[in-house]
């Protein structure tokens, strides 16, 4: 009896110290994903990837996003492996492709969304506009909606002005994210390129002085210097506007390219009819001054809107290959067991 107790004790022994310890790492290699026995790799933020590949081997795999989740880890604890490991998968390599935080938004910044985004900025600067313009209308005592023009709102010496001020400050700021949305999607050089670039300029050269450092003086102040700049950058705004309009119908046939030539017939008329109600300025006698400007300003503001429709339709709507805008997506590789071959998410 004791000694068939011994012997018992011995092969326990024996058995134990045989078996290596599944924190051994060393006497394990790296199991292809998807195995048995593996433990889910931790997450990272904004990373994707750490994989196994076999040097030399044709099954190499790199990690991406599988069954909804991102395989994501520095290193992986797995268990021991339930058969025995060649010397092929003993020596495999790791291979590592992450992607860090700034690639993630660059992708996002360069991607489809993000430029409907900046695109459909331009209907958001019209709204605020229109809104501003009632508003500040409305809390000017006094105020003529038809008869004083609209720059009177944010003139030096208004009682809105800082209200008014900041509506077009900010209007403009959503225009230059038009603008550039525009620039990300259209072909160097086209005429549609040329109506993003000319969009950031008139940023830059118009849109901030001209109702800030060079607004216009109420009726009851003196005129000064800032009264000429805030004439003479109107009329810069104003060939920016008509430049655009011709570029836009050389841009898009069809009923667009008809629709932004009487455009330019209604802002033409109706703003030299405001220069001239304006004239009166002085005696303060303006009929119509305003309601002419309006006509001139919300026709304007209509076709921002119509060529941002456009822009998005033609420009974002249908998909295209080669990475371009609304491309397919690129193919992802995702872990394949061992002895297949690996595929993609878009197989």
């Amino acid at each position: 009896m004791i000694q068939k107790g011994s012997l018992g004790v011995a092969f326990a022994l024996i058995g134990t110290t045989a078996l290596p310890s599944p924190r051994d790492e060393s006497a394990y290699s790296a199991q292809l994903p998807g195995e048995p026995g593996e433990r889910p790799a931790a997450r990272r933020p904004c990373l994707k990837g750490a994989g196994t590949a076999r040097a030399g081997g044709d099954d190499a795999w790199h990690s991406g996003t599988f069954a909804g989740q991102s395989v994501t880890s520095d290193s992986l604890v797995r268990h021991p492996p339930s058969r025995p490991l060649s010397r092929e998968v003993t020596e495999m390599s790791s291979v590592r492709t992450v992607d860090s935080c700034g690639e993630v938004m660059s992708r996002w910044w360069r991607g489809r969304a993000a430029k409907k985004t900046l695109i459909s900025a331009a209907v958001a600067a019209v709204v605020l506009y229109v809104i501003g313009d009632v508003f500040s209308t409305l809390l000017y005592n006094g105020y003529s909606y038809l008869d004083q023009a609209i720059s009177e709102l944010s003139a030096f010496g208004s009682p809105v002005r800082p209200l008014m001020v900041t509506v077009i400050l900010t209007h403009n700021v959503l225009l230059l994210a038009f603008g550039i949305g525009v620039l990300g999607v259209a072909r160097p050089r086209s005429a549609l390129w040329w109506i993003g670039a000319m969009q950031v300029v008139e940023f830059a050269l118009v849109g901030i002085p001209t109702h800030t450092f060079w607004a216009m003086s109420s009726r009851d102040m003196a005129t000064g210097f800032n009264d000429t700049m805030h004439i003479t950058l109107s009329m810069v705004f104003s060939i920016l506007v008509l430049a655009m309009m011709a570029l836009s119908a050389v841009a898009y046939r069809g009923w667009f390219r008809f629709y932004s030539f009487a455009t330019m017939v209604v802002v033409v008329g109706f703003g030299m009819a405001s220069s001239f109600a304006i004239r009166g300025i002085e005696q303060n006698d303006t009929p119509w001054a305003g309601g002419f400007e309006r006509i001139n300003a919300y026709a304007y503001f209509a076709w921002l809107v119509a060529l941002a429709v456009m822009v998005i339709r033609h420009e974002l709507g249908t998909s295209r290959k080669g990475g371009e805008v609304g491309g397919s997506r690129p193919e992802v590789p995702i872990p394949a067991s061992a002895g297949t071959r690996p595929r993609s998410l878009t197989s």
